[in-house]
C-alpha cells in the first residue's frame, strides 16, 4: 500500500501547500477519503476556523471533504463544488497507478460570478447566518474571487500534483529497473560461474558439444556402446543447461533433464543411486527456472550419497497449492546436523562456507530472487519421512 509520504515528504508538501495559500489566497488543507486532515491548515480563513471550533460544524466540513475527495476520485480530476456552508471549494485527488492516496482540499470564497450549471452542491447547504451577527459578519468578509480565477488556481495546483506523482512513478521504475538490472548481472555471474564448471573460460560450450559427440562417434565406432551412450546424454543435461540458463521452462522438459542427469550419475555410482518422481500432471506445463531441481538433486548427492556407505533414494515431489507450484526434493543420505540446517535457511552461509554451497544452491536461491523477488520460499529441513536425509521444500507462482 502506498503512503503519502512514500510519494513526497510531508515537510514539503506541508511548504507547497502554505506557499499555494499564500500566493492564491486560497485556503488548503491535505485530507484523507474520509476528510481527516494529514497536515496542518494553511491561510484558514476566521470564519472556517469558528466553523470547525464547533464540533458539528466540524463534522459537516469533514463530510463535505470526504464527499469532494470521493467524487473527485470518481471522476478523475478536480472537484469544483460548494461547500455545506454555502463556500467554494476545489478538491484535487492524489491518486497513483489507480490507487487513492489522498486530496488536496483549496478554497474557501465565495464566488464573484453566478455558477448555475457548474457548481455542484454535494452536501446540504446551510447559508443563512443571521442569527449570529458574528458568523454573519465573518461569512461575508470572506474574499470573492470569479470563477475563472477559482477554476486557473485548481489547474494549476493540480497540475503540479500531476507533476509530482509522475515524478514518483517514474523514480519507482527507474528503482525497480537497476532492481532488475543488478539481478541481471547477479545472474551472469552464476552463469559464468556454472560455465566455469564445465570447462576453462574463454572456450567455446561448442567445443565440449562437439569433442563430446566425436568421443561418442568414436566409442561407437570401437563398440563401447555405454560410453556411447553416456556421452550422448552428457551432452544433452550440458546442453540443456546451457541454452536455457537464465530461462523458465516447463517442468516437463525440467524432468526429462533431470532424468538424463540420473542416467549419468547411475554410471558413476551404479544401483546405489535412485530418483522417483511424484509430479502431478496437472503442472507439467507450469515453467520453472531451468535446472532449478536439478541443483537440489545434485545436492542430494553430493551431500547424502558421497558422505554414505549404502544406497541414497532421492524422492521429487511436485503439486499446486492455491496458485503456487510446491516442489519438495528429499533424500536418505547421511544428513546434515542441526546447525548445518540453520546455516543452510541462511542465504548469507553459503557465501561464508563453499563446502555447504558445493551443489549450487546459493545459484539457486539467486535464480529464484532473480525470477520470482522476494515471492518465493526456500526451506531446508530433516527428512521427517526417514531416519536420515534432508528434505528441501521451495514454492512459488505458478505461471
Amino acid at each position: 500500500m502506498i503512503k503519502l509520504e512514500d510519494i513526497i515528504d510531508l515537510g514539503s508538501l506541508q511548504k507547497l501547500q502554505d506557499y499555494f495559500a499564500e500566493a492564491t489566497g486560497f485556503a488548503a488543507i491535505t485530507v484523507d477519503y474520509q476528510g481527516n486532515p494529514l497536515l496542518r491548515y494553511s491561510s484558514f480563513s476566521p470564519f472556517c476556523k469558528k466553523m470547525r471550533g464547533n464540533l458539528d460544524f466540524y463534522k459537516k466540513c469533514i463530510r463535505s471533504d470526504a464527499y469532494a475527495s470521493l467524487e473527485a476520485v470518481r471522476n478523475g480530476t478536480t472537484c469544483i463544488h460548494r461547500c455545506h456552508a454555502g463556500l467554494i471549494d476545489f478538491a484535487i485527488p492524489i491518486i497513483v497507478e489507480g490507487e487513492y492516496i489522498a486530496s488536496m482540499m483549496c478554497g474557501q470564497v465565495r464566488a464573484s460570478d453566478s455558477l448555475e450549471g457548474i457548481e455542484m452542491a454535494l452536501v446540504p447547504q446551510e447559508r443563512d447566518y443571521s442569527g449570529d451577527c458574528e458568523t454573519s459578519e465573518l461569512y461575508n468578509a470572506m474574499p470573492v474571487v470569479s470563477f475563472d480565477k477559482i477554476r486557473a488556481a485548481a489547474i494549476f495546483f493540480h497540475t503540479t500534483i500531476s507533476y509530482i506523482v509522475n515524478q514518483y512513478v517514474l523514480n519507482k521504475e527507474k528503482l525497480e529497473l537497476l532492481e532488475k538490472q543488478k539481478e541481471k548481472i547477479k545472474l551472469e555471474k552464476l552463469g559464468c560461474g556454472f560455465k566455469d564448471r564445465i570447462g576453462a573460460i574463454n572456450v567455446s560450450p561448442y567445443f565440449y558439444f562437439n569433442s563430446l559427440n566425436a568421443a561418442s562417434t568414436q566409442a561407437y565406432l570401437e563398440g563401447a556402446v555405454k560410453a556411447q551412450e553416456i556421452m550422448c546424454v552428457m551432452g544433452e543435461v550440458a546442453r540443456f543447461s546451457m541454452r536455457n540458463f537464465g530461462r523458465a521452462v516447463p517442468v516437463r522438459q525440467e524432468l526429462k533433464n533431470l532424468e538424463n542427469y540420473l542416467l549419468i550419475q547411475k554410471n558413476r555410482f551404479g544401483g546405489r543411486v535412485s530418483l522417483h518422481f511424484d509430479v502431478k500432471e496437472d503442472i507439467l506445463r507450469y515453467a520453472i527456472p531451468a535446472t532449478i531441481l536439478l541443483i537440489f538433486v545434485e545436492n542430494a548427492i553430493a551431500h547424502g550419497l558421497e558422505r554414505k556407505s549404502g544406497p541414497c533414494n532421492i524422492k521429487v515431489d511436485g503439486r499446486m497449492e492455491g496458485c503456487s507450484l510446491i516442489f519438495e526434493i528429499a533424500d536418505d543420505g547421511a544428513g546434515m546436523s542441526n546447525e548445518l540446517i540453520y546455516r543452510a535457511n541462511d542465504g548469507s552461509a553459503f557465501e561464508r562456507d563453499g563446502n555447504l554451497g558445493r551443489g549450487g544452491i546459493q545459484n539457486a536461491r539467486e535464480m529464484l530472487r532473480f525470477f520470482f523477488g522476494s515471492d518465493f520460499t526456500l526451506l531446508f529441513s530433516a527428512n521427517s519421512r526417514t531416519d536420515s536425509g534432508v528434505m528441501v521444500s521451495m514454492s512459488f507462482p505458478a505461471r
